[in-house]
């Protein structure tokens, strides 16, 4: 198991009643300013359960043999309208989990007693604004904006700061993110904010039907890394096909990583192949990729399909094969959009 090297802030109740009467005080200022009609723009609830299992081949010994469950509601409320003056909204992330790559609570461990706590924090909480193609986020927002990969952010993580959007032409944008990464082991997002650690600048472009790409650089501590990724999505044979591809390097380690996939719709089933590598060297950027497994080289096969032909519910499983050790995952769950 990795310990992350960032020292949490432990919260108190009165920052915590601060920091929401701040909050409120705000939305109320401006949607009363605006004489807008507050609205659900769209959310997002999603209650999986799995069972966990761990085998390490360097020990010999099953490390995880559990069963988890996760909840997570995420929103975004439109307080005000206007061609002219834009569109203003209010977001977050509600949701289980521990840490920064962990949305998961533990509801038993079969190889041990011991049971985690059931935690539910607001991991996400951000007001944004939007004109156009222009955006701005603005708060304590979600360290991606699209896809994820084994390489990327982990979704249900968070960055305090800053996000800019702004249009390149009709089919790019540049996107410039500043703020800090912190309290990676405490979810709860009403905490002080501490001096900003993470810079992030990236330019996207959709060349034709299907063919998408990203360049960019991120600074995360004293780790500057360069990274590319390529993105194409069309039918093959039949199946709703993307192929994709991310290169990362490190220019103070001079060290690589890459991640490599391919996710295929059969159907109403969804099958993901994907192939990365993340050496240790890469930073604690590597240690906060998507559902973090292990360092060095790893392969993993998920497959997705519906329970029933109505309703949000769905089966899922994946595994995790790295340098020393394997992982399974199997599970049901529910999800639903409005």
């Amino acid at each position: 198991m990795r310990q992350l090297s960032i020292p949490t802030s432990p919260i108190r109740r009165n920052e915590l009643v601060a920091h929401s009467i701040w909050l409120l005080g705000l939305v109320a200022l401006y949607a009363s300013a605006a004489n807008a009609e507050i609205r659900l723009e769209r959310a997002k609830l999603s209650a999986p359960v799995r069972h966990d299992y761990r085998y390490d081949f360097d020990t010999g010994e099953v490390v995880r043999d559990r069963l988890q469950y996760q909840v997570g509601l995420s929103f975004l409320i439109s307080l005000a309208q206007g061609k002219d003056g834009g569109e203003f909204q209010f977001g977050g992330l509600i949701g289980t989990g521990n840490g920064y790559t962990s949305p998961w609570n533990t509801v038993a461990n079969f190889n041990n007693d011991e049971s985690g706590n059931h935690q539910i924090n607001v991991r996400q909480i951000y007001a944004q604004w939007e004109y156009e193609r222009w955006r701005t986020q603005l708060g304590v927002i979600p360290p991606v904006k699209g896809k994820v990969s084994e390489t990327s952010l982990d979704k249900d993580g968070w960055i305090r700061g800053g996000r800019l959007i702004m249009p390149v032409r009709r089919q790019g944008q540049f996107e410039l993110v500043v703020g800090t990464l912190d309290s990676l082991d405490d979810p709860n997002a009403f905490q002080p904010w501490a001096k900003a650690n993470y810079y992030e600048v990236e330019w996207t472009h959709d060349w034709s039907k299907g063919w998408r790409t990203e360049l960019g650089g991120v600074r995360l501590d004293k780790d500057r890394i360069l990274r590319g990724e390529l993105r194409y999505t069309a039918t093959i044979f039949g199946a709703r096909t993307e192929l994709a591809g991310e290169v990362l390097r490190n220019v103070q380690s001079r060290v690589w990583a890459h991640d490599w996939s391919i996710a295929q719709r059969l159907g109403s089933v969804t099958l993901m192949n994907e192939y990365a590598y993340v050496p240790k060297e890469l930073g604690l950027l590597g240690a906060l990729s998507n559902d973090f497994f292990t360092f060095g080289h790893l392969w993993v096969l998920g497959v997705k399909g519906p329970l029933s032909t109505e309703g949000g519910l769905y089966w899922f499983g994946r595994n995790y094969l790295g340098e020393v050790r394997i992982n399974f995952k199997l599970g049901v769950g529910y999800s639903v959009g409005f």
